[in-house]
């Protein structure tokens, strides 16, 4: 079936193009005639009924392309920029967004084990992704790890304690998770699960700097960054933030608070507002060149619409409207965009 779509909204951009989509599960998901372009965005679309799909735009709002129809939850972009790891309703799902195929990892579920799970990291080598687990109640989390191929699944943090979100470390030596282990904070442990270290007081979003010397942690009190082998914990802003991201090269984390994007220079030590008034959610993300920025808003309502900033003049381009209309099976279906997944694709 053909989906032909089109953006509502007052400032509504029109995205060209036709996408093939299938309904099902180990087969193909998303067919394209061209080789996508690199500079691209994936996003997470919701409809009534908790329907859910992964879907990616062109960074100039060009075309919209649906990768993966039934995917619901978090995702991150493997290394190579050429697959997806997806948390489908409960089940890790491999996606390759150039064939269009993809591949369920039946034995992640148990239950409402995944459904949470909204964190998704990938060790750098591409060999690996780590997720949190959810194990039935608010006090039980775990950080797992499992292979690319779908093998050996192993539980990094067994144990009562509230274990969550891991993120890979660019150098691929270890995993930086929240937990409430020892007192709530952020911590750090070698990628096979031992000597696990506490290095932030606090719980928060966390980011690993390009060069894996630093930590960042969007927390309730603000955002703090400390080198994990040293040294001590400092508050880079007193603000509620939501979403943390280092720069590509290293020099500036970039957060928004519900009202404003920011971007924090660590040279200067000196906090920069990009943009005042919108009511951002969920994660931003850097372009690969470190030059522009996209995270989700709200102008003038709750929905969240996919906004670009361009760092240089401050240029911001609204890429997807907060209700995009997928022609589906005859009927149109009216999508918003989800809070729960964006990245830029690798380059």
């Amino acid at each position: 079936m053909v989906l032909r779509v089109s953006v509502t909204g007052r400032r509504g951009i029109a995205l060209l193009g036709a996408i093939a989509l299938f309904a099902c599960s180990d087969g193909p998901v998303g067919l394209r005639e061209e080789a996508p372009d690199q500079d691209v965005i994936a996003i997470g679309l919701s409809s009534s009924g908790n329907r859910g799909g992964i879907y990616l735009v062109q960074a100039d709002g060009s075309a919209l392309r649906g990768v993966h129809p039934t995917c619901r939850g978090g995702f991150a972009w493997s290394p190579d920029g050429r697959e997806l790891m997806a948390n489908c309703y409960g089940v890790l799902t491999l996606v390759d967004v150039e064939t269009g195929t993809s591949r369920r990892y039946d034995e992640t579920y148990h239950g409402d084990g995944l459904w949470r799970s909204q964190r998704l990291s990938w060790s750098p080598d591409g060999l690996r992704v780590a997720f949190d687990w959810y194990l039935g109640s608010e006090e039980s989390y775990d950080v797992l790890v499992i292979d690319r191929d779908g093998t050996g699944m192993r539980n990094l943090t067994p144990g009562p304690d509230r274990s969550r979100e891991p993120v890979w470390a660019p150098d691929g030596s270890r995993i930086a998770f929240s937990s409430d282990r020892d007192g709530s904070g952020v911590y750090v442990m070698p990628a096979d699960g031992s000597q696990v270290t506490k290095v932030l007081s606090r719980e928060g979003w966390i980011a690993w700097s390009p060069d894996s010397d630093g930590l960042a942690a969007c927390a309730e009190e603000g955002v703090f960054v400390r080198n994990p082998l040293g040294g001590e914990e400092r508050m880079v802003a007193a603000t509620l933030p939501n979403g943390c991201a280092w720069s590509p090269d290293g020099s500036s984390i970039a957060f928004h608070t519900f009202e404003d994007v920011v971007v924090f220079d660590l040279d200067a030590w000196a906090m920069r507002v990009v943009l005042k008034g919108r009511r951002a959610s969920g994660a931003v993300a850097w372009s690969p060149d470190g030059r522009r920025l996209a995270y989700l808003a709200a102008l003038g309502g709750t929905a969240h619409a996919l906004h670009v900033v361009t760092l240089d003049d401050m240029h911001d381009t609204t890429l997807v409207e907060s209700s995009v209309v997928l022609r589906t099976d005859g009927n149109d279906t009216e999508f918003t965009v989800a809070s729960w997944g964006l990245g830029w694709r690798p380059r």
